[in-house]
């Protein structure tokens, strides 16, 4: 269907606009200013609903969605006369969000001209809006608790429900009134003291609240009728409202992000415009434009995260977030004009629907940056061998940055870093408990948990800066769980309870909890540290340690009982770092599970065909299943096969052409890298790609990307390990001296599963010995 959404570029229009094109409509919209976040899907027209403009789309449209005004004045009747008029004209049906029940002037009278205008018409009467996307409604609604006389109950509507009610409504001929809220209630005072716990205290002077908070409302039609339920409960609603409110001061437009403070993102950045950089008929459908001023892209350190292209979904969750990420650090780095919007749009980039960093935007930003960040800059993009501009190259970067600015930043990151690991522990949540969760529910997770996904990329990304930056200011932050002391936590309480190892191993957890309660909490724990982690992490569909529980028994059962305690204290900085990609990689494995239980039910409401196929989708087109989504998964399936067999090379400057595979080391070849840890063996190689690869043995060398490293502690005991030794979110050298067998980095290209190789890592040297069989080269 055609929608046309007006104030399309307002945070609710943007949201909707984003939930509409996954579910498979055309949208237009029309505001009186652009907005940087609009999708590029929308066609979009500025101009005021008083230009004639209006009437050209109201007669392209099926349904217009007439969406409140942002500001003060809410309600704008001749607005609204003007755009009832044009969809009468225009046969167009009117969805109308309705302030009635809230009593801000003049909402009654708009919603009277929607109700009896010529056009047909769908009235939806919505209670307080509440929820994480803090726009100006939403702050009326937290206004209006936190100065509320009232002590009754109240019903609330948190923005997601909002959201999918309007995509569900646009969709069906219906008219009428409707009522829409949370069937249950909170209570004023519960949610004005939910409120005032937000950091910082939410101030409401001068933001006008609703005069009817507790309107009486008729819910029976939004089940009977509608079949529609709200995922989220009203207290509930309130605490994700607290949520969206950390790090943001409230204002009569919306809540604004405080200076040096790390919100929770609630919106996205949409692909930038440009020039393609593929080969004709070579690109991804998710594939980057590139602009001709900044042409050159590196592959980065998350390029080493996952192997090969990414599937649609975990591009859509991944690079969402670090492209939120590069507008955070282009925000604290002060940068303007081209470069800061290059950083804001572009600074991680996709192609072949694998990662890559800019290089040049890179290059533009560093005679603004301080020393130590310009030093990271130039490591980063180091591959690329981008020509350092001068000052006045932009005249928008010259000079160079305080570093008071990170320092402050470096002072506040540990108080983010601890509020984001708490929340991972809060609110996750295992298999079975998913299972009982009503599809709406199901889908408020997928909602939030995108969010904590792109938070986390945030506060990763601030962590490498500041770490480099400001090191010594960069403190507060737990130590990091070392792989190898949990392992050595279980394996004690494992042979304490050997009567019920069997049980454990078997898979009856109701057996072990019986017989052995501390053996089946400390094995749970475990796997709640653990499960998240494993080669390849951030891929969706990629299988972890959570998937492969006997691994994490038979490392256990691999410990020897020194006595010693292995744990080892690392600087605040590099705790920073390996924390907040640890706990991103814990709220992805959470988001994956929770898109395994929606595929479930996909598949069962026969909307896909097989589990997976629901990773072949976007987030928002999981959501809002489009009617071709069949068609979309069958086209991307067999794109990611074809990006599969393409080798990109690891600089693109302004467009790309396939690099031809590596041949296969021969034998006799001799591989030089950096030895990190000494001693000579002789094994064959296997490359580890997934949780999948356990049960390495003494015979095997295990080749695995640098960012997965710490992981092969879980899945065996190999004779050596070789790596690529590009940049990494692990370090490296640490985790070598740690695991205690011969470790090569700068390696890895060339080594195939089922090669006969000898590692002597005291020279950095890998010889190969005998040739693989049918293997497929790294």
């Amino acid at each position: 269907m055609r929608i046309l959404l007006t104030e399309v570029t307002g945070e609710l229009g943007r949201a909707l606009a984003q939930s509409l094109l996954a579910a498979g409509h055309d949208v237009y919209g029309i505001a009186e200013r652009p907005h940087r976040d609009l999708d590029a899907g929308v066609a979009f027209v500025a101009a005021a609903l008083s230009h004639p403009m209006l009437y050209r789309l109201a007669e392209l449209a099926d349904v217009v969605v007439q969406l409140p005004a942002e500001g003060r004045d809410l309600a704008r009747p001749a607005d609204v006369a003007r755009v009832c008029d044009a969809a009468a004209r225009g046969g167009a049906r009117i969805v109308f969000p309705s302030l009635s029940l809230l009593g801000p002037r003049g909402a009654a009278q708009v919603e009277d001209l929607v109700s009896t205008c010529w056009a047909p018409n769908l009235v939806v009467r919505i209670a307080a809006p509440m929820g994480r996307q803090t726009d100006a409604l939403v702050c009326r609604s937290v206004a209006a608790l936190l100065d509320a006389d009232a002590i009754g109950s109240v019903h609330v509507l948190h923005v997601d429900d909002l959201i999918r009610f309007l995509v569900l409504a646009v969709g069906t001929d219906r008219t009428g009134v409707v009522d829409l809220a949370g069937f249950d209630t909170t209570t004023v005072v519960s949610a004005a003291r939910l409120l005032g716990g937000a950091d910082p205290h939410p101030r409401v002077r001068g933001v006008p609240g609703w005069p009817q908070l507790c309107p009486q409302l008729d819910l029976g039609p939004l089940r009977s009728e509608w079949a529609f339920e709200c995922g989220w409960g009203a207290s509930d609603a309130v605490a994700d409202t607290v949520r969206g409110l950390q790090g943001r001061k409230v204002g009569v437009a919306g809540a604004r992000a405080v200076p040096g403070r790390v919100p929770l993102p609630v919106t996205t950045v949409p692909r930038a415009t440009g020039t393609g950089a593929a080969p004709d008929g070579a690109d991804g459908e998710f594939d980057d434009r590139i602009d001709p001023r900044f042409p050159v892209f590196v592959a980065g350190p998350l390029s080493e995260a996952g192997a090969g292209p990414l599937t649609p979904m975990s591009l859509d969750l991944h690079l969402g977030g670090l492209r939120l990420a590069g507008r955070s650090l282009a925000q604290l780095l002060d940068l303007r004009g081209p470069v800061a919007g290059e950083w804001e749009s572009r600074l991680v980039a996709s192609f072949g629907h694998r990662i890559y960093l800019g290089a040049s935007a890179l290059t533009a930003a560093e005679p603004r940056l301080p020393g130590r960040a310009a030093s990271l800059s130039r490591r980063l993009r180091a591959a690329a061998d981008v020509p350092t501009r001068g000052p006045g190259a932009f005249a928008t970067v010259t000079g160079a940055i305080s570093a008071t600015r990170l320092q402050a930043g470096a002072r506040m990151y540990g108080r983010h870093l601890r509020a984001y690991r708490d929340a991972a522990d809060a609110e996750r949540r295992d298999t079975a408990k998913l299972e009982l969760l009503r599809d709406a529910q199901l889908d408020a997770r997928i909602r939030l948990l995108r969010s904590r996904v792109h938070e986390g990329w945030t506060l990763s990304a601030l962590a490498v800066v500041l770490a480099e930056a400001a090191p010594a200011q960069l403190g507060g932050a737990d130590q990091p769980t070392s792989i190898r002391a949990e392992i050595a936590s279980l394996a004690r309480v494992m042979r304490a309870h050997p009567y019920a190892r069997a049980a454990l191993e078997a898979g009856d957890m109701a057996a072990t909890r019986t017989g052995a309660p501390m053996l089946a909490s400390a094995f749970a724990s475990a796997l709640a540290h653990l499960g998240h982690r494993g080669p390849g992490a951030v891929e969706l569909a990629t299988p972890v340690l959570g998937d492969r529980p006997d691994a994490l028994l038979a490392a256990a059962a691999r410990v020897n009982d020194t006595g010693a305690d292995d744990h080892v204290t690392v600087p605040a900085a590099q705790a920073c770092r390996v924390l907040a990609y640890d706990t991103t990689l814990r709220y992805t494995h959470q988001f994956r599970l929770s898109a395994r239980e929606l595929g479930r039910r996909l598949v069962a409401a026969d909307k896909i065909a097989v589990l997976d196929d629901v990773f072949a989708l976007t987030v928002d087109e999981a959501l809002a299943v489009p009617a071709d989504a069949r068609l979309r998964i069958k086209r991307r399936i067999a794109e990611r096969e074809r990006l599969q067999a393409v080798r990109l090379p690891a600089v693109i400057d302004g467009a790309w052409t396939t690099v031809p595979a590596a041949e296969p080391a021969q034998v006799g070849d001799e591989l030089h890298g950096t030895g990190l840890c000494p001693g000579v063996v002789e094994g064959t190689v296997r490359v580890v790609d997934s949780a999948a690869d356990a049960g390495l043995s003494a015979e095997d060398i295990a080749v695995v990307a640098g960012a997965d490293i710490d992981a092969v502690a879980l899945l065996g005991t190999p004779a050596a390990v070789l790596t690529d030794g590009g940049a990494t979110l692990a370090d490296v050298s640490v985790f070598a001296a740690d695991f205690g067998v011969p470790f090569v980095a700068g390696v890895a290209t060339g080594l195939c599963t089922g090669m006969r190789v000898r590692v002597d890592a005291s020279a950095g040297l890998v010889t190969v010995l005998e040739p693989a069989c049918d293997v497929v080269p790294v």
